[in-house]
């Protein structure tokens, strides 16, 4: 079957209606039309990733997508919703708010580590804002230096899980200085932490820089390196550049840039890697490969403003390709039926139906960025420029 219509002349626009959880797209969506695409994917993620109050994974990223007062299917906005998942955690006789446990379908509420409080903090909540727990109440300045007291730095690849992490432990270095302290109580050293992972995010991606320098063709893609972390280290790169444009850190911001080059390089040879395997792909495998480029471009698309206010963007041509390439996966997705069967997805392959509904929130996200609550000014003082 044909999906790919990167090369239709002209848009065709389509009228979507989605103003509603019920309410069904009536018109299959041209692979071009950006308009269209925001419409489709709105729907979708409005019905599915703020179905479940309890879904905190699910719940984070619709909020991601549809801004922080989007109500959900129960009623309360998607923020009062991730709040009211938090429990207490304790160690060493102190007590702070996080996400843990699973939700009502036995899955993790969010795999992640500080994933839900990192999305928070994206969103704008202050800081400030009461968390009520177990009869007593918390802020979110008590999640994040939870959060740092708790945290062990990984070393090497292992980075890329802790990408969160790594944006709560930045924010956490604007605390008072008695709160922002690490796991042996310590002051937290955010600044060192960054760099470190700025510099384990480039050794994971050596192996793609060498077939790079050399003009050797590409590494198979087997989960080595960067490839094999969450949703092939794009968060991780995401977090660097969040904590180099919160820090100004001058060392982590020249890793960051060759991290930026490797991407550039992957939207080239990942975008001809898809290609290739769906024209040999068995029927079955057709849309879970189109769902994997929707999150491979998806994620980059998203990730650029990002690079931008970072000091190291990508160049406009490769931001284009990725803009292309990902309309035409959505529109792909679109035509072979894959959201209009969601239902049935999410019964007969939970993992597929949450990479879908998750990479279409981070589509949404990027083909539309929504507006952060207004956040009062952080406690205590920006760390200095280095």
């Amino acid at each position: 079957m044909e999906v790919a219509e990167g090369a239709a002349a002209g848009p065709a626009k389509a009228s979507v209606e989605v103003n509603t959880h019920d309410a069904e797209p009536k018109r299959s969506l041209p692979a071009w039309d950006e308009a269209a695409a925001i419409e489709l994917l709105e729907h979708h993620v409005r019905r599915w990733a703020l179905a479940d109050a309890d879904g905190t994974w699910m719940l984070a990223h619709g909020a991601l997508a549809l801004g922080p007062t989007a109500p959900t299917a129960n009623g309360p906005s998607v923020v009062d919703a991730l709040l009211a998942t938090m429990q207490l955690m304790q160690r060493d006789g102190r007590r702070w708010p996080s996400v843990g446990g699973s939700s009502g379908d036995g899955t993790l509420r969010d795999p992640h580590p500080d994933h839900t409080l990192a999305t928070l903090l994206a969103l704008g909540v202050p800081r400030t804002r009461a968390i009520a727990v177990d009869g007593a109440t918390y802020t979110l300045d008590d999640a994040i230096a939870g959060a740092a007291r708790s945290f062990v730095p990984p070393q090497g690849d292992a980075w890329g899980e802790a990408a969160w992490s790594l944006i709560v432990l930045v924010e956490a270095a604007t605390l008072e200085p008695a709160l922002a302290r690490d796991a042996v109580g310590t002051p937290l050293d955010a600044r060192g932490l960054l760099r470190a992972s700025a510099q384990a995010l480039v050794d994971a991606g050596a192996f793609l820089d060498a077939a790079r320098s050399s003009g050797d063709a590409p590494p198979p893609k087997r989960k080595q390196g960067v490839w094999g972390q969450p949703c092939g280290g794009l968060h991780w790169i995401d977090a660097i550049a969040i904590g180099v444009a919160r820090l100004d850190d001058a060392a982590a911001r020249a890793s960051l840039a060759r991290a930026v080059e490797t991407l550039a390089y992957r939207v080239q040879i990942e975008g001809a890697l898809y290609d290739e395997l769906r024209g040999r792909a068995p029927p079955q495998f057709v849309v879970p490969l189109w769902v994997q480029e929707l999150k491979f471009f998806g994620h980059v698309l998203e990730l650029a403003p990002r690079l931008e206010r970072a000091g190291t963007p990508l160049r406009g041509a490769v931001v284009s390709e990725v803009r292309r390439r990902l309309l035409t996966a959505i529109g792909a997705l679109d035509r072979l039926g894959a959201f209009a069967s969601v239902d049935d997805t999410r019964r007969q392959t939970p993992q597929l139906y949450r990479d879908l509904v998750g990479d279409a929130a981070h589509a949404l996200a990027a083909l539309r960025p929504p507006a952060p609550l207004n956040q009062p000014a952080a406690a205590g003082a920006r760390a200095p420029r280095r």
